[in-house]
C-alpha cells in the first residue's frame, strides 16, 4: 500500500526567460499512486507552475485522499549560519530557515515588467536581492556569499569569482556546503550562474514553496468553509485538534489579514445564509428539523454524519506538506 494518494514531482528552472518543452525548463510529473505512468507538463513560466501545482494539490485533498508528496530538484535551504544574514527585521521565536524561506518571499518578485493580461515573463529580481544580502554582510576585503553573475559588474558586491570559503561574517562562518548538498553532490547554493550552479533555483524555488505551503492549505480551508456554508468542517473542533501554533495558521489568519476579522472562519452573513439554504434543503427532504440547524450555529455538537473533507485529511496534509529543517 503506498504511503501517499498522489506524487508531485518539480523539475526547476531560475530563468529569465519563458521556456518549455525543453531540457533546461520547468518540468512537472504527477499523478495518482495508482496510475502506471505520470502526467507530464512543461509550464513556460515559474508562476504558471505554481497555479498547475497549487490545482493537483487542491483536486487531491478536496477528493478525500488527503496525502500528497510534493519534491522539488532545488534546496530547501542554505548553510547553517545564512539565517542571521537576513534575520535583522525577524522574530527570534522562528526557526533559521523559516527566516530564510519568509524573507525570500517577501523580497522575491518574478514577471517583472508584466502587463495586466499578457503572460508571465518569468523575469526575476534574483541577482538584486542576491546584491542586497551581500550589501548586508560583505566587507571590503571579502564580498559574499553570493558569487557569479550573468554579466559581471552588473552588481558592485556579487563577485565573479567564489570568496574565501567558508564565508565569514562578524563571529558567523558559513559553509559553502549542507551536509545534504554534499550526500547529493550538489553545486552550492551560492553561484548563481553557471553550468550546474543552483543558486538560482534557489532563490526562485524558496518563495513557490513558501506559497505552496501555507497559502494553499489556508485557501483549501477558506474555500471549503463558504463553499460549504455549514457543512464538511467543525470549526471547534479543527482549533481543538491544532494545538501547535504552526497547525492553528491552518484555520487562523492574523488580524490585518483580508476577509473576515475571524480567520477562516464563515464570517455571520454566511453563516446564516448557509443556514436557510441548508435549512430550506432539509426541510424538503424531511431529514432535517430548522431547530437542529440553529443547535449547529450555536456550536451544538448535534451534527449530522459529514460527508466532504474531514479536517483530519487536512491535517494529514499539511504535515506532508511540511519541508524538515535545514541541515
Amino acid at each position: 500500500m503506498s504511503l501517499f494518494n498522489a506524487y508531485v514531482m518539480m523539475d526547476w528552472s531560475g530563468s529569465d526567460r519563458r521556456r518549455s518543452g525543453r531540457q533546461d525548463c520547468i518540468w512537472i510529473a504527477h499523478e495518482s499512486a495508482e496510475a502506471t505512468e505520470p502526467i507530464t507538463v512543461s509550464p513556460a513560466s515559474r508562476t504558471e507552475a505554481q497555479q498547475i501545482i497549487r490545482a493537483v494539490l487542491q483536486s487531491v485533498v478536496t477528493a478525500n485522499k488527503g496525502r500528497v508528496l510534493l519534491c522539488a530538484d532545488f534546496g530547501y535551504g542554505y548553510p547553517a549560519g545564512f539565517a542571521s544574514l537576513v534575520s535583522h527585521s525577524r522574530s527570534a521565536e522562528l526557526p533559521p530557515w523559516r527566516v530564510v524561506w519568509r524573507y525570500l518571499r517577501e523580497h522575491i518578485r518574478d514577471d517583472i515588467g508584466t502587463k495586466p493580461g499578457q503572460q508571465p515573463n518569468n523575469r526575476s529580481n534574483r541577482f538584486e536581492v542576491a546584491n542586497e544580502i551581500n550589501v548586508e554582510s560583505s566587507s571590503f576585503a571579502s564580498r559574499g556569499p553570493f558569487w557569479c553573475l550573468f554579466k559581471p559588474g552588473n552588481h558592485v558586491c556579487v563577485p565573479q569569482n567564489k570568496p574565501s570559503q567558508p564565508f565569514v561574517f562578524h563571529n558567523t562562518s558559513i559553509a559553502p556546503l549542507r551536509i545534504t548538498d554534499k550526500r547529493a553532490k550538489s553545486d552550492t547554493p551560492f553561484r548563481l550562474f553557471g553550468t550546474g550552479s543552483v543558486g538560482s533555483q534557489v532563490l526562485t524555488g524558496i518563495p513557490r514553496l513558501e506559497n505552496l505551503r501555507f497559502d494553499t492549505v489556508r485557501s483549501l480551508l477558506r474555500g471549503l468553509a463558504f463553499r460549504n456554508r455549514m457543512g464538511s468542517i467543525d470549526w471547534n473542533v479543527a482549533r481543538s485538534r491544532n494545538s501547535n501554533p504552526s497547525c492553528r495558521n491552518l484555520s487562523e489568519r492574523s488580524s490585518d489579514a483580508r476577509g473576515h476579522d475571524q480567520g477562516s472562519r464563515p464570517g455571520v452573513r454566511d453563516v446564516a445564509l448557509g443556514a436557510r439554504s441548508r435549512r430550506n434543503e432539509f426541510t424538503h427532504q424531511g431529514i432535517r428539523k430548522a431547530s437542529r440547524h440553529s443547535k449547529r450555529i450555536n456550536g451544538g455538537s448535534d451534527y449530522p454524519k459529514r460527508r466532504g473533507l474531514d479536517i483530519r485529511l487536512l491535517i494529514q496534509f499539511w504535515m506532508v506538506i511540511q519541508i524538515p529543517k535545514v541541515i
